[in-house]
């Protein structure tokens, strides 16, 4: 099982634009690996990281998607 590396306490997880750091999307994706299915508000294209084949809820909109490309947090594609 791959390392997970813990954010520090005094490390910033947004960057000045207000997204998720890489290494906090690493870490958020280390703790759900094991998660089904992810939820969350709003799309999860450029925020959340996931392995091909991810399924995420859109809990605002309903909308559900699928991690079509490998590795970091883009190339999720809407399924409904």
């Amino acid at each position: 099982m791959a390392k997970i590396v813990v954010p520090g306490r005094d490390d910033s997880i947004l960057d000045r634009l207000g997204k998720p750091i890489q290494r906090f999307n690493a870490w958020m994706n280390a703790v759900t690996s094991g998660a089904e299915t992810l939820e969350g508000d709003g799309s999860p294209e450029s925020v959340v990281a996931a392995p091909v084949g991810k399924k995420y809820v859109d809990t605002t909109a309903d909308d559900i998607y699928m991690k079509a490309t490998n590795g970091g947090n883009t190339g999720w594609k809407k399924l409904n």
